[in-house]
């Protein structure tokens, strides 16, 4: 069914050179023939977009199958089907030039699997790649005038220490509802729950599950708070869409 749907589209990938990303290109070629993959890779110090897909995503042992099925011919047929963009999910409208942008504008679905894994990655790193990445790709959709399909991959760790079935649901009928609104100059992001008490800034032992998250939020916000309800609290931060604003204390920012 999935292959069916997929039948004669252009798709766009991001993270093509990840470890999801490269499994995700080999799966697509060789189960969906006739669609052609549009990667978005950033050039490296070196290195070329094109060239970081030849070496790291093409040499990997995931293709041996179509090598064996093509032979001589893999190189031919697979450069038929898939064309490089240089790009960068970090930049504001990808980083794309003006032909790369025309070919992003046809593409009929978008998977963006580009991400920052590492959990001690730097957290304006990590801000810049996981939670903005996702806005820009949106942003240069609506700039451009297009509407794909567009897919986001989500972290495989989303379920916590939480034991059995963990199936995804709609956030609106989850316990949670979450909210982002974007400016020219920030992101506000808030999550509602029905829970009772206010959460408090404090620090975590080494021991604890949680009681991170205010911290971290604390760390890169350039303000943020907890709005009380009659029957549920909202904790909201704003984070800048430019490196101009500097995030605020803790005491400051559970005033506002």
């Amino acid at each position: 069914m999935i292959a069916a749907s997929l039948s004669g589209k252009k798709i766009a990938i991001t993270g093509s050179t990840g470890f999801v990303g490269t499994a995700l290109v080999e799966r697509l070629l060789r189960s969906v023939p006739d669609c052609h993959l549009v990667l978005l890779i950033r050039d490296g110090k070196r290195t070329s977009a094109a060239e970081r897909a030849r070496k790291e995503i093409l040499k990997n042992d995931a293709f041996d199958r179509l090598r064996a099925e093509h032979g001589a011919d893999f190189d031919a047929v697979i450069a038929a089907r898939i064309t490089t963009v240089s790009g960068d999910v970090t930049r504001d409208g990808l980083g794309l030039n003006d032909d790369d942008r025309a070919v992003w504008a046809s593409c009929d679905t978008i998977i963006h699997s580009a991400a920052a894994v590492s959990f001690d990655s730097p957290l304006d790193s990590a801000v810049e790649i996981n939670l903005l990445g996702p806005s820009r790709i949106a942003d240069l959709c609506n700039e451009i005038g297009i509407t794909p399909h567009l897919v986001a991959v989500s972290t495989c760790y989303v379920a916590g220490n939480r034991r059995g079935n963990a199936p995804e649901i709609l956030v609106s009928d989850g316990p949670f509802d979450i909210g982002i609104d974007q400016s020219d100059h920030e992101v506000r992001i808030s999550v509602t729950d029905h829970g009772e008490g206010t959460p408090t800034l404090r620090t975590a032992s080494s021991s604890d599950i949680d009681g991170r998250g205010l911290g971290i939020v604390a760390a890169f916000a350039v303000a943020w708070g907890v709005d009380q309800g009659p029957h549920s609290k909202t904790v909201w931060f704003t984070v800048p869409t430019s490196t101009s604003a500097q995030p605020v204390g803790p005491s400051e920012a559970t005033d506002r």
